[in-house]
């Protein structure tokens, strides 16, 4: 006869990782697509800076699935939004800098392992490690600082009409899904 105390322990027991497998096919679903165009929010989105009447730091911080092209567009994007919310026609960029962050995940955890076999020529130990196999997990962050003015955009190339970047950008956008 089994014990019904037992058999519930081991049910939880075994219920435990089930749970946590769960739990972390949710998590990778949820950040399985490229970083929608939103304020920044767990670390993925757009945030910005007024550090005077008309300068601003913008930056863009994508996921793994986000290209550094995305990136870069959606913080065009983010300058171009602020320059015409300010009543600017366009700005001019003073700074900027896109950085990689690259992590490696594994296919494997790396453990130690040992053996002793016994075969045809022998018998013997042997020690070793496993390393499995690492990929490249890149997440690219942007930063611009930016001036903004009013009036017809000069010929500089670091000069860009806001409201041009908007139209050029703004049908790409891809925007969070409204829950």
């Amino acid at each position: 006869m089994t014990d019904p105390m037992m058999s519930q322990t081991r049910r939880r027991r075994l219920a435990r990782p089930l749970i946590v497998i769960a739990g972390l096919s949710l998590a990778l679903a949820a950040c399985a697509g490229p970083t929608p165009y939103q304020p920044l929010l767990h670390g993925q989105g757009y945030a910005n800076q007024r550090l005077e009447a008309n300068r601003f730091r913008v930056s863009f911080a994508g996921n793994s699935a986000t290209p550094r092209s995305v990136v870069e567009d959606y913080l065009l994007y983010r300058a171009a939004e602020i320059t015409t919310t300010t009543g600017n026609d366009y700005f001019l960029v003073v700074n900027r800098d896109v950085e990689p962050r690259n992590r490696y995940t594994y296919d494997a955890p790396p453990a130690w392992g040992y053996g002793y076999g016994w075969g045809g020529r022998g018998s013997g130990y042997g020690l070793g490690l496993s390393t499995g196999t690492a990929e490249p997990d890149t997440r690219y962050t942007a930063w611009l600082e930016i001036l903004v003015f009013s009036g017809p955009r000069p010929t500089d190339p670091n000069a860009y009409d806001a409201r041009e970047v908007m139209g050029a950008i703004g049908p790409e956008l891809r925007r969070p899904a409204r829950s």
